[in-house]
């Protein structure tokens, strides 16, 4: 994930704010999932913030833009503490951030799970007019897949110390 940059003669090596030498293997899976839950939190921002209707269509929620404005200013909190963690070039800090995302990742999965699993009990189709389970059922794949890599990664830099 480092790579070497030349700039008026100087050499830089370069990875998100990294300080000096190189990341390890496992300090790298751990840059990727965070990087990774940024790009997926600055989607739901703007999402969020600037089309709910949209974004609400496919679940069992419903608008409501008040609360998904919060969603969203929550959603910039948590892209700004990954890019700090990750511009610290402090392994410790990025993996506090990583652990804390590994429990976001749970509960927003279950969250979805369950809105899920309560629309289909319920009759709601999976797509339908005024709204679905679509995004219910998508929601658990994406978090869990995060879940999962992060997990790994985590516990590969454990394995490495």
């Amino acid at each position: 994930m480092a790579r070497v940059i030349y700039s008026g003669g100087q050499r830089a090596a370069y990875f998100v704010g990294q300080r000096g030498g190189r990341r390890t293997a496992p300090e790298q899976g751990i840059a990727v999932v965070s990087v990774l839950a940024a790009l997926g939190m600055a989607a739901a921002f703007v999402s969020q913030a600037f089309i709910p209707e949209a974004s609400s269509h496919g679940t069992t929620w419903g608008v409501a833009a008040g609360w998904q404005r919060e969603i969203a200013f929550w959603n910039v909190a948590m892209v700004t503490a990954v890019l700090l963690a990750l511009r610290s070039g402090r392994d410790e800090v990025s993996r506090v951030v990583a652990t804390s995302l590994v429990v976001l990742g749970t509960g927003l999965g279950t969250n979805h799970a369950a809105a899920f699993l309560a629309g289909a009990r319920s009759g709601v189709p999976l797509f339908g007019a005024t709204g679905g389970t679509l995004w219910h059922a998508y929601g658990p794949a994406v978090n869990y897949a995060g879940v999962l890599l992060s997990v790994y990664a985590l516990a590969a830099r454990r394995r490495a110390r």
